[in-house]
């Protein structure tokens, strides 16, 4: 028997998947295989399948549940044992178990200077995530604080992961996977750590430091601090190029066991939420995850999430990435570039190049035909790639140019997604430069019959009268290309949902109404007002318990940081 977590919840018995009944059913066994061969009360099955909402005959369901589970599973494994139900295991049969053996192996192998046996322990340990772990229960009342510590624990595995590879040199291979974890972790320092080195090393000191500041600017920006001791010694170390930065020579160390393979984390990650509960949005999910069915039976179509600054279009496409993910989709990430110096289609190469540098070559040379040499003019990497690669022959018509360019990457987009469907997201439009929005505007003509997603995000308030975005957009309203869904701020009941998950009791009406209404329901400002007043001791459940009007002002971060984002919109904006 294999049971699997790290993913959606799966009972293996030899090669047969076994049916697991209704969702509350699979919810149970969820809850028991987080606590494997430990045994779980009657009481806490009741809160936290239902929480709050308990049936009058949530125990007798529970009796239901369990006979149920038990004519699924081999005798004996699920045992009652007062005060409840256990389920109990052998070594290695959940897969959560084998995640968290190989990390602590890994760990122990880094800590000892053995990076080869660490990036195969490591690398066998991410192997094992199948998807986001628990994605199927994220309304349950068990799951969202899990599901948290788990992906927690992915992000650890691949940061020790990334410098167990960075100390076999493989630092040239590994900005393209830094760049889209940066990009999706902005404000997680150890993954700009390691791009910068990754940069540094590869000879691209200019492009380390340039990371450096793009990491200042969205701490300061964002939350008004600098960033953290280790950040500005690596910046200063690049500045004076310390000797200490190269690569130390690889000692002598054991090696991997015969037959040991590194298996693959997968090809265009899908980021994974920041470490913050992720609540509402259910009515928008739904159709979103109605867009993503379609595409993969071959009704490709472009969606764009629209709504003002912090209202969580990234995060909702995040969960969205995830269930594509489940399906079996390719999901790839590209982000616009807010500030001068970003080459054209800059989102557009973020995406393809993660593709690029996880596809078998001889696959990559079919998917891309005739428009390898076209698009390698934007992509370089694909000429690492695939060092063969013909010369491109020169047009005297710019415009001709730009066309081959444009149909080559359409036509790619195309045949990629026959082999596996893909979505691909395309963060902050509202920055795009206007060869990447014609790139959209052409790829969306092109999206019918196709396995293919695109989602777009920007900032609606930002467009202003001029934007080259509106006309893009106007273009494609006019021919019916694109869905456009639209984020407001979260109900009352969703803050209520976000303050218990993260405070662990249940808050005050009074401090749910005040934090509703002081954000307007914008997840970012709600974020950020229960991070600093936890960080100011406020939201611990004995000062709820003191304090229970839940009276609270916007702390003065918050305030900064709210201010910092009106000053970005323009002067008609503030007045309204």
């Amino acid at each position: 028997m294999e049971f699997r977590v790290l993913g959606p919840l799966e009972v293996w018995r030899e090669e047969i998947s076994l049916p697991l009944g209704s969702g509350k059913e699979r919810a149970l066994l969820a809850i028991l295989l987080l606590s494997a061969n430990q045994t779980v009360s009657r009481e806490r099955l009741v809160d936290d399948l239902w929480g709050e909402r308990a049936p009058e005959r949530a125990a007798k369901s529970i009796q239901t549940y369990i006979s149920r589970l038990r004519k699924i599973l081999p005798p004996g494994i699920l045992q009652t044992r007062p005060p409840g139900y256990v389920l109990e295991l052998e070594p290695e049969q959940l897969d959560l178990h084998r995640f968290e053996r190989l990390l602590a192996e890994g760990q122990r192998a880094l800590a000892k200077g053995s990076a080869k046996l660490a990036s195969v322990s490591l690398g066998d340990a991410l192997a094992l995530w199948r998807g986001p772990a628990l994605v199927e229960f994220r309304s349950e009342p068990f799951a969202q604080g899990e599901a948290a510590r788990l992906e927690e624990l992915r992000l650890r595995a691949l940061e020790a992961r990334i410098d167990a590879d960075l100390g076999l040199g493989r630092h040239a291979d590994l900005v393209w996977e830094l760049e889209s974890l940066v990009a999706h972790h902005p404000l997680r320092e150890r993954f700009r750590a390691q791009l910068m080195t990754a940069l540094y090393r590869s000879g691209r000191q200019a492009e380390a430091l340039a990371a450096y500041q793009d990491a200042r600017r969205v701490l300061v920006d964002e939350l008004g601090i600098e960033p953290g001791r280790g950040l500005r010694k690596l910046e200063q170390a690049i500045l004076r190029q310390d000797p200490a930065l190269e690569l130390a020579p690889v000692t002598s160390e054991p090696e991997v066991a015969e037959g040991t393979v590194r298996t693959s984390v997968g090809r265009g990650p899908v980021p994974a939420q920041e470490r913050r509960p992720f609540v509402g949005r259910d009515r928008e999910l739904e159709y979103l995850r109605g867009a993503v069915d379609k595409a993969l039976a071959g009704h490709g179509r472009l969606v764009m999430l629209v709504g003002e600054p912090g209202i969580g279009k990234t995060q909702t496409a995040v969960e969205l990435g995830r269930y594509a993910a489940d399906r079996g989709a390719c999901v790839l990430w590209g982000r616009c570039y807010e500030r001068e110096g970003a080459p054209s289609y800059w989102p557009w190469v973020q995406a393809i190049r993660a593709y690029v540098g996880s596809c078998d070559p001889v696959r990559l040379e079919a998917e891309l035909g005739g428009g390898a040499a076209a698009l390698a003019e934007v992509v370089p990497d694909l000429r690492e790639r695939l060092p063969d690669l013909g010369s491109l022959p020169r047009l005297a018509d710019e415009k001709q140019a730009r066309f081959r360019l444009l149909d080559s990457l359409a036509s790619f987009l195309r045949r990629a997604a026959e082999h596996q469907p893909l979505m691909l997201v395309l963060d902050d439009l509202n920055a795009a430069d206007a060869g990447s929005l014609m790139m959209l505007e052409f790829v969306a003509h092109e999206l019918t019959g196709a396995h293919l997603l695109l989602v777009g995000t920007f900032r609606d308030i930002e467009l202003g009268r001029g934007h080259p975005l509106l006309q893009t957009l106007a273009e494609l309203t006019r021919e019916q290309l694109f869905e456009r869904v639209l984020l407001r701020g979260l109900t009352e009941r969703d803050v209520e949902r976000f303050l218990t998950t993260t405070i662990g009791v249940a808050p005050p009406e009074e401090l749910v109404r005040t934090v509703h209404g002081q954000t307007e329901g914008n997840p970012l400002f709600v974020t950020e007002i229960v991070r600093l007043l936890h960080q100011e001791g406020k939201l611990t459940p004995e000062a709820i318990t003191e304090s229970r009007d839940g009276s609270v002002g916007v702390p003065e971060g918050v305030r900064e940081l709210i201010g910092r984002r009106l000053d970005r919109l323009s002067p008609g904006c503030n007045e309204i």
